[in-house]
């Protein structure tokens, strides 16, 4: 919410861009990891959730800011098609929805960006399917 503070005096269509940077990259960076020091530890915050350590006490950090804040910043700009006339707006709505189920099942089935966790073929058409809509919400993905 404070690093949305900030957005809000952007223009929205700005807003947009850098929520879908943050929301779409931020799994092309999940190979980077902590290499130590300041700057590990800000990329921690930034990008992994979990535990850190210092000489005397221990940070949990539950959000990862960067996919997290592209999140709240794409909420904050669907606020605008919200305040559309009713067929307008369903419209967006139905455009949007559309097309992240579409995008849902491009990018699963390929398999190689934004689940962790790949599906694979199972024993019954009905458990692979399951499967393949199994993804996971933590670590954050753009699935």
């Amino acid at each position: 919410m404070i690093c949305l503070s900030g957005l809000i005096y952007l223009p929205p269509r700005l807003i947009m861009l850098i929520a879908l940077v943050m929301i779409f990259g931020h799994d092309a960076t999940d190979r980077v990891h902590n290499t130590g020091g300041t700057l590990g530890v800000i990329w921690d915050v930034l990008h992994v959730e979990g535990p850190l350590v210092f000489p005397h006490h221990t940070v949990v950090f539950l959000y990862p800011l960067i996919p997290w804040v592209g999140v709240m910043a794409a909420g904050y700009c669907f606020g605008e098609v919200i305040v559309k006339e009713q067929k307008q707006r369903n419209a967006w709505m139905y455009g949007i929805g559309i097309a992240a189920i579409f995008l849902f099942v491009l990018l699963r089935s390929v398999n190689g960006y934004g689940d962790p966790d790949p599906w694979h073929r199972q024993s019954t058409v009905w458990r692979t399917f399951l499967d393949f809509l199994s993804d996971r919400k933590y670590p954050p993905s753009l699935l």
